[in-house]
């Protein structure tokens, strides 16, 4: 009896929940709506039509990527794309682009008044200014509002995503990235955000498979050569990632962000000498890079050469000159 009250309170708490979403929802408060509904999913034993109402509040917010999630766990994954991305490519047609972080696309007048595209173009150049430095909260903030005004372009979503990764919010980040890549097949940028995202969340059989499909839209990118070959590290395979340093480093000679992990990577492989040369030719270039002076004091330090090595930890913490 008591197991029996026990279950008819969560039922109830479920039931109320959307009740009072459904409420909201009439009044306009979708906001207040999807947070009762999103409480509501804890309590109810079958949730698809719980996620089907919060798919519906998250599409009228514009937050088209959330909406995505909910309808897959309402439908199943193969059944959800069509309908919604149906929706994104009519209202949201644009022409591919290969610039990202750069101004609003100027294609939008068929699509928004002139006011609206004005202000829109603000709001997303504003987002952009905040990415860049460092305002991640505020710029995804602006790219909420931009999807409230029915703004779900490739390039807003990839923009959104880029600023979850870096407020450590990944597994959102990807439902930005898996959703602009279906609008954008075969864009490399795109699927090596996705793989980055997927190498921060430690699922690394999906972070290689999204690679290795970059790497096939453009074979030489350094970025993904670099990230790939960073993934490889991980996952305990220093060879393989040293050719793919190598042949980042061959696109962009001299770049030191490559230079030093191809280093760490030797550093790895034991070959002691090979990264100290590394080392030594990044410092000639900038002498007060605390990352080749940290990783030239490990170095000095597995070898037996204490004295020389606390002089280089000493550099890389700037207490020395």
């Amino acid at each position: 009896m008591l197991r029996s009250t026990r279950l008819q309170r969560v039922f109830a708490k479920g039931v109320l929940g959307r009740v009072i979403a459904l409420i909201l929802e009439v009044l306009g408060a979708e906001e207040q709506a999807l947070r009762w509904v999103s409480s509501s999913l804890k309590w109810v034993s079958e949730p698809s039509q719980v996620h089907f109402q919060a798919t519906r509040l998250c599409l009228k917010r514009g937050r088209v990527d959330q909406a995505m999630w909910h309808w897959k766990k309402a439908v199943g994954e193969e059944q959800s794309k069509a309908s919604l991305l149906y929706w994104l490519k009519r209202t949201n047609h644009l022409p591919d682009s290969s610039a990202y972080l750069v101004s609003f696309p100027g294609k939008l007048n068929s699509y928004f008044s002139h006011d609206r595209l004005d202000s829109c173009a603000l709001l997303f150049n504003l987002s952009l200014v905040l990415s860049k430095t460092g305002c991640h909260q505020k710029a995804l903030e602006c790219y909420q509002l931009l999807q409230a005004k029915g703004m779900n372009t490739v390039e807003l979503l990839n923009n959104k995503g880029y600023n979850l990764y870096h407020l450590g919010r990944f597994e959102e980040a990807v439902l930005c990235y898996e959703l602009a890549r279906e609008m954008s097949l075969g864009n490399g940028l795109l699927l090596t955000n996705l793989a980055v995202c997927y190498q921060r969340l430690k699922i690394y059989p999906q972070a290689m498979k999204h690679y290795e499909a970059a790497l096939q839209s453009a074979a030489n990118d350094p970025i993904t050569l670099n990230n790939y070959a960073c993934c490889l590290i991980e996952i305990g395979r220093p060879e393989e990632a040293l050719e793919l340093y190598n042949r980042a480093l061959a696109v962009s000679p001299g770049y030191k962000t490559y230079l030093l992990n191809k280093a760490v990577c030797l550093f790895t492989l034991q070959r002691n000498k090979d990264s100290m040369i590394i080392c030594d030719q990044v410092l000639a270039q900038e002498p007060y890079c605390f990352e080749a002076w940290g990783l030239r004091g490990n170095l000095l330090n597995v070898t037996g050469q204490s004295r020389e090595a606390a002089i280089c930890y000493s550099r890389a913490l700037g207490l020395a000159c």
